[in-house]
């Protein structure tokens, strides 16, 4: 199906399944590119990757940080490595890291950054 076309389904009690097959307009990963989206609230780190591959994003940031006594976003990271990264068993497609906020700073994301998770998560909030 191409962008701007519609197709109909008809849809009847024997049908099982529908497939839906999308054509990627532009290939930007096959030229190296990644995409990312470096400001995500309130997800375990498993589903921002899970939703990461399915969207075709590769580098999702977790925004993980105290607010008072409510921490967000760290339980599910082992605070060593980048979810999703070869040193934790992952192919390093899909990886989900974190985003630390800073009163001054303000939120803060290192892209492509390994190694063991940066704390203080909040500062001055």
């Amino acid at each position: 199906m191409r962008f701007g076309l519609r197709k109909k389904f008809h849809v009847t009690r024997e049908t099982e399944v529908i497939a839906v097959e999308i054509e990627r307009v532009l290939p930007w990963r096959d030229d190296g590119w990644v995409t990312a989206d470096t400001h995500v609230h309130f997800l375990a780190p498993a589903t921002a990757m899970l939703e990461g591959a399915v969207e075709g994003v590769n580098l999702i940031n977790l925004l993980a940080t105290q607010v008072g006594e409510m921490m967000t976003n760290v339980g599910g990271f082992d605070c060593k490595t980048t979810f999703g990264g070869i040193a934790a068993g992952g192919d390093g497609e899909y990886l989900v890291g974190t985003e630390n906020r800073q009163r001054v700073l303000g939120h803060i994301s290192l892209l492509g950054y390994s190694g063991d998770m940066i704390v203080l998560l909040a500062a001055g909030a």
